[in-house]
Formats: structure tokens, C-alpha cells, sequence
């Protein structure tokens, strides 16, 4: 029984590290699938149509047919360092926000060189939620803190010239309209931040507080696996009787 034991928390372990380097989802509370609506922006990169075409849903993980790249907000070039794109939401109802997750990515050169970060690539990125009278400042993250024109990547999206940032805030955000801003980092034609993906994690208001009507990947992948080693467990235990 011990080495089962042993065994149930060495799986516990290493799907707890697996789980937390899964940071997009396309059923996240945010995610048009459930309801979430743009509600205005900042402006996107061609909205609609041609080589280059943009959507502002998809950095929630909406996929549109014909997208040059399906997953991304691509927001205009041609602005100038410091310029501030944003774009604002809703969900159907309000929502207590207990985490989220962003992913983004810039157009550095192969050598990784100072100043890449330039290229579509944006220096801070803030998340506000609205309080019934304006905005609330949720969290503040600068991207290239070092000053080597780098985000470093993560264990999903191990390139150096990606982002991917989780955010567990310490309670909930009880809120249903929201907005993002990604400060642009440089002057450049090809300026305009690229978002692979932004999701949030929590629950409506009225489920049982602290539930999720959509969970986050690792309580899904935890549950899995949990019931799993228990069916293990049991089998074994039945052997042995």
C-alpha cells in the first residue's frame, strides 16, 4: 500500500506541473464560446478580409476560417512607441475572476538580439475590470524588465520571444465588463502588439462560490488523473483481498 501511495503522489506531482503549462483554452469564461462579446478596441489590423486579416475575438481563442493567423489579435502598425492598444469586453453576467492567463509573442530575429522586442512586441501590459462607475486597475505586468528585449518564454511556449504569464489573484474580481492595454514598446511599421491568447478563470455569480462552470485546465487534468489512480488503486486493493 505504501508504494501505491508513493506512486499516487508522484503522479499527482508531475500532472500538477504538466497542468500548469497548459495556459490556453478556448472555454475559459472570457471565451466567445461562452458568451463573451467585444465591445470596442483600440483597433485591429485589417478586421475582416486579406492576407493579413484580424479578429478581435481570437485573442480569447475564437478560430475564424480564411485568419492568416487564427489565434492572434493583430493591433495596427504604424504607431509610435508608447502608443496604447486596448480593446474592452463582457460577459453574459458577472463573473468572480479568480485567475487568467496571456499569452503573446513578438517578431524577434534568430540571434535573439537587444531590441527585438521592438517588433510587434509591447513593453507593459495592464488588465482593468469596471466597478459600476469606471475602470479598476486588476493587474500591471511590465514585460522586458531586464532590458534585454526579450519576454523568455515559458514551459508551453519555450521561445524567447514569447510571453506567457499566469496571474492567480490573491480574490476573486467580481466584474462582467473588462479591457486590456499593451503599451507599444517601439517605433516600428511592423508595431502593433501580437496576442496569441487571454483567458479567465473563475465563476458566474450564482454557482456555489468557489466553483468554476469552467474549470481551469489543471483542476480538469487533476480530477482525471485522480480518478484514474483511484481506479488503479481499487483494482489493485480487489487483488489483493
Amino acid at each position: 500500500m505504501k508504494k501505491i501511495i508513493g506512486c499516487m503522489l508522484l503522479v499527482f506531482f508531475v500532472f500538477s506541473g504538466i497542468c500548469l503549462a497548459e495556459p490556453a483554452s478556448t472555454n475559459d469564461l472570457w471565451d466567445v464560446s461562452q458568451g463573451s462579446k467585444v465591445t470596442d478596441t483600440s483597433g485591429i489590423m485589417n478586421p475582416g478580409g486579406g492576407f493579413w486579416a484580424s479578429y478581435a475575438d481570437n485573442m480569447f481563442g475564437a478560430v475564424h476560417p480564411g485568419t492568416a493567423e487564427a489565434y492572434n489579435t493583430l493591433f495596427p502598425d504604424g504607431k509610435a512607441a508608447g502608443y496604447t492598444h486596448w480593446i474592452e469586453w463582457q460577459t453574459p453576467s458577472e463573473i468572480a475572476l479568480k485567475s487568467f492567463n496571456l499569452v503573446a509573442g513578438h517578431d524577434g530575429d534568430s540571434k535573439y538580439s537587444k531590441g527585438s522586442i521592438l517588433k510587434r512586441g509591447f513593453s507593459e501590459f495592464e488588465l482593468f475590470a469596471w466597478d459600476g462607475s469606471g475602470w479598476t486597475s486588476v493587474y500591471d505586468f511590465m514585460t522586458d524588465s531586464d532590458g534585454d528585449g526579450l519576454y523568455g518564454g515559458g514551459p508551453s511556449y519555450p521561445a524567447k520571444t514569447a510571453l506567457e504569464l499566469t496571474v492567480n489573484l490573491g480574490s476573486p474580481m467580481i466584474a462582467q465588463r473588462f479591457r486590456a492595454e499593451f503599451t507599444q514598446a517601439g517605433d516600428s511599421i511592423n508595431g502593433g502588439p501580437r496576442i496569441l491568447e487571454l483567458d479567465g478563470y473563475g465563476y458566474y455569480l450564482g454557482d456555489d462560490e468557489g466553483g468554476s462552470s469552467v474549470p481551469e485546465p489543471t483542476t480538469v487534468l487533476l480530477l482525471a488523473m485522480g480518478l484514474l489512480v483511484l481506479g488503479v488503486v481499487r483494482h489493485r486493493v480487489l487483488q489483493t483481498a
